[in-house]
């Protein structure tokens, strides 16, 4: 880009606060420390909470919220009444899955605004549009949903100014799935704060503190994970092998940072395989490295991540 970039807009349209929403808010603060000036528009699903980019709003970052982006004129009409308002060099767009996203990159091009179409995460399978398996499991039956998503891409790659990708697998399935030239994806890996995220002794203390855990030799072995609370993120697999090692004999309890519209169900069946007192649900957790801290064992169980955030995170916080 030869134009100078000092005000961005970052686009999202996340039903709920998870990995993608925190690399637009990350991406936000970045932009920021940079001396640049970030703006998140945030144009929701019908039915989705008021709440997901509150703490971008505490963070100190601008947001607007149009809720009309639910049809195709009230997304045009929002998104033009931004970029009017907030002024920006350049627009960062989170890519989704609604039908009509694709447009977004072609409203950016239509105002002159050069675009990032960022994939955050592409999966390897949709297990909520994949046909029912058949054969006993030895066929999953033809993926047609990928046709129209294939071609949304492409219509968004086509006005977009960069598609990017933060891995190289990423980059092969978007090629492939999508029929984009693979030379023309960037990548850009995630990255974490190290001065933010790294292991805090006196967090550990008051945080295990906060959650009930004796120290000494009695203490459980505390096993954590983050992430939405809807299927396909692996909070299953959590809760059974949570089941498992009390079957054995095992001091465990796991912690679960995140909410979500499939909590109660998660919460049921913790109480059906009799660990509901062993599986803790900690609600939306603000201070991660303080999380991370308090945990003796990370474990990332998501059947659809292609790059978890949040297993990076703890890493740098030196969790096993």
């Amino acid at each position: 880009m030869s134009r100078p970039i000092r005000r961005l807009m970052l686009v999202s349209d996340g039903r709920s606060f998870g990995g993608a929403e925190r690399y637009t808010l990350d991406m936000a603060l970045a932009a920021r420390r940079r001396g640049l000036e970030a703006h998140i528009l945030w144009l929701p699903a019908s039915g989705t909470a008021r709440s997901v980019f509150e703490c971008a709003r505490q963070a100190g970052v601008a947001v607007t919220v149009n809720r009309g982006a639910v049809c195709w004129s009230g997304l045009v009409r929002g998104f033009r009444r931004s970029v009017a308002r907030i002024r920006p060099d350049a627009v960062i767009i989170n890519a989704a899955g609604r039908p009509r996203w694709w447009l977004t990159s072609w409203l950016a091009w239509g105002a002159g605004l050069p675009a990032a179409w960022v994939h955050h995460m592409v999966e390897q399978t949709d297990p909520r549009r994949l046909p029912p398996r058949r054969l006993g499991g030895r066929l999953e039956g033809p993926r047609w949903w990928r046709v129209p998503q294939a071609l949304r891409h492409r219509l968004a790659a086509a006005a977009a100014t960069a598609v990017v990708t933060s891995t190289d697998e990423d980059r092969d399935r978007v090629a492939r799935w999508h029929s984009l030239n693979r030379s023309a994806i960037c990548v850009i890996p995630p990255g974490v704060d190290c001065e933010k995220f790294r292991f805090d002794p006196a967090a550990r203390t008051w945080v295990r503190k906060a959650w009930g855990i004796s120290s000494g030799a009695a203490a459980p072995l505390v096993i954590g994970t983050a992430g939405r609370l809807v299927r396909g993120k692996g909070i299953e697999a959590i809760i059974e092998a949570t089941a498992r090692l009390r079957a054995r004999g095992g001091a465990v309890l796991a912690v679960i940072a995140g909410d979500g519209p499939d909590k109660e169900a998660f919460v049921e069946l913790a109480r059906r395989r009799g660990v509901g007192d062993a599986v803790r649900f900690a609600g939306f957790v603000r201070e991660m490295p303080a999380f991370h801290s308090a945990l003796d064992v990370f474990a990332l169980c998501s059947e659809t991540e292609s790059f978890g955030l949040a297993l990076t995170e703890a890493m740098a916080c030196e969790r096993a």
